[in-house]
């Protein structure tokens, strides 16, 4: 039996045979040689061997371990239910784990294999995107993520940690040493990493549906606030899912499929800071054909997409194979593309050491304009003057914590509503809980006072986003904090928001040093007030043309 650290403890010896001595003694030189094997092979190796029968053998196999001649990896088992036998004083590793995986579990080698592979970390939903776990337990015969991080963590190979609310696992063999530091600064490279996988997703999902690849309505995907939270569907995580009509010559024409039966399932994997190779790849397919295959009596119809920053040609020609569609990043947005997300994955890094953004932001926007790519990128551009505001929000409010893209669930009658906050800054003097709202549209676009069913406007942000956060916080809130609204954007509010916004201003949504909104000449002089130069530049550059911009990133 194993313990914690992989080796065998023994609860019995009995006293052994000559003939048992025989084959304990073949067993340990087989073993010293090969220093793991499965019972399986084991089996067929002592019938081939004494001609004994395969029953027998099982018996053989028990003595010996049973006796301390060898060591057997019970209770846990590797494929087929069957255990993993080791020379005297060896133990299962991540490297013989991975070696008995390969075939018996491929989820379990998938995970080890990016790990090793990638500085011995991977995130929770990464692990469960190449695993192809179930999200929730089901009574399927497919292992969650829990039971395989189960079996590595009693097997000492793997331990975990979260990073600003993401679930990481870790190789303990890479981190040997309590290494704090290191390890915080490989959390943050990989945590940024999952921002970039979802940076570009609302854009990327805007040019299929102009592409008639995938219908107009009813894609969600997953949000770079919440990069650790996939989309579920039937079970499994996705980064994206929609429905579509185009299936070319169909009994049912694209005009006549109402119902989403009729039509045929999208599902979307994206990789954008790596490249995409087999073990992504091998993850999609499993959940792909996982889900066709979870209707009794019949397949269900998907398309499978993959959205890749590089790719393999040996890669490439088994995805062709599959049938999947595949779309360099590169031909969806032009070659710059590159340089854009290189420099997306410097302001993360950035942000985490406290450093500057602007020049990087700028950058980034001079390339999307440059290349002609606005109007395809405009919700990478929203989220960009969302990281404009950082600067400011950090200048006024320099000893206060300070959070970037906080975001909450709530479930009302069955239903679940999403809640999205660009910064929440939580001030000890005064005490209150700042929450600011971000609007990176051009100069002719309005804001209008709007309702608190419609998303984008202020009586959204105010009257709901604001209310749902007293009830989350009402512990704070009873400690004496008191809930504030601050809404920035390049654009100009209506003339019913600024009605709004003065009695807002006159009410307990008010913080103590800012008003309520700010629109774009307000703005302007707060930066100015602030010596923020650069960022009116950023600005004026680049968030002043004459095409209306859609609703940043929320059109999904």
């Amino acid at each position: 039996m194993l313990n914690n650290k992989g080796s065998v403890t023994k609860s019995r010896v009995e006293k052994l045979t000559p003939e048992q001595e025989k084959y304990n003694s073949f067993l340990s030189m087989i073993l010293s040689d090969r220093l793991f094997e499965t019972g399986t092979a084991l089996n067929k190796t002592l019938v081939k061997e004494f001609g004994v029968t395969d029953s027998y053998a099982r018996v053989i196999l028990k003595r010996a371990t049973d006796s301390n001649a060898i060591e057997s990896s019970w209770p846990y088992t590797f494929g087929k239910k069957q255990y993993v036998y080791l020379s005297k004083g060896q133990y299962l590793n991540a490297e013989r784990v991975m070696d008995i995986c390969r075939t018996a579990r491929p989820p379990i080698f998938r995970i080890l294999k990016y790990m090793s592979e990638r500085g011995g970390i991977i995130s929770y939903y990464e692990a469960m995107k190449i695993a192809a776990t179930p999200l929730e337990e089901s009574s399927t015969k497919v292992n969650s993520l829990g039971d395989i991080v189960k079996l590595l963590k009693k097997l000492d190979i793997i331990s975990e940690l979260n990073y600003k609310g993401a679930d990481f696992l870790y190789l303990k063999d890479h981190y040997p040493v309590e290494t704090d530091l290191d390890i915080n600064a490989d959390l943050a490279q990989s945590y940024s990493n999952m921002v970039l996988d979802c940076s570009l997703l609302p854009d990327i999902l805007l040019w299929l549906k102009k592409a008639n690849i995938v219908s107009q309505d009813g894609f969600v995907f997953r949000n770079k606030n919440t990069p650790w939270i996939g989309i579920k569907h039937n079970n499994l995580p996705w980064d994206a899912i929609g429905y579509t009509k185009t299936t070319g010559i169909n009994d049912v024409v694209a005009a006549n499929a109402k119902t989403k039966e009729q039509q045929t399932l999208v599902v979307v994997d994206t990789v954008l800071y790596e490249d995409y190779d087999h073990i992504h790849l091998d993850g999609f397919f499993s959940r792909v054909r996982i889900n066709i295959n979870a209707v009794k009596g019949r397949n269900r119809k998907v398309l499978p997409i993959i959205i890749y920053r590089r790719c393999s040609a040996h890669v490439l020609n088994q995805i062709a194979k599959l049938g999947f569609l595949a779309f360099d990043i590169g031909s969806i947005f032009g070659s710059k593309i590159y340089h854009v997300l290189r420099s997306l994955s410097d302001i993360e890094g950035s942000l985490h050491k406290e450093g500057t953004v602007e020049g990087s932001i700028t950058d980034i926007l001079s390339t999307i304009r440059n290349s002609g790519q606005e109007e395809a990128l405009k919700g990478l551009k929203g989220a960009l003057f969302e990281l404009l505001m950082y600067p400011l929000v950090k200048s006024i409010y320099g000893n206060a914590a300070i959070e970037r893209n906080v975001s909450y669930k709530e479930t009302v009658d069955q239903k679940i509503n999403n809640y999205e906050f660009d910064y929440i800054v939580t001030s000890e003097n005064p005490n209150e809980i700042i929450v600011i709202e971000c609007k990176g549209y051009n100069s002719k676009s309005f804001i209008d006072a709007g309702d608190s069913t419609k998303k984008n406007t202020l009586r959204w942000f105010f009257r709901r986003g604001l209310p749902y956060l007293q009830r989350k916080l009402k512990d704070k809130i009873s400690e004496g904090a008191s809930i504030k609204g601050i809404f920035f954007t390049s654009a100009n509010f209506t003339q019913d928001g600024h009605a709004l916004l003065a009695k807002l201003n006159a009410g307990s949504f008010k913080s103590l040093n800012l008003n309520t909104g700010y629109d774009r000449s307000a703005l302007m002089q707060l930066l100015k007030d602030y010596g923020f130069k650069s960022e009116i530049a950023t600005i004026e550059r680049f968030y002043t043309t004459d095409v209306d911009l859609d609703e940043g990133n929320e059109a999904f």
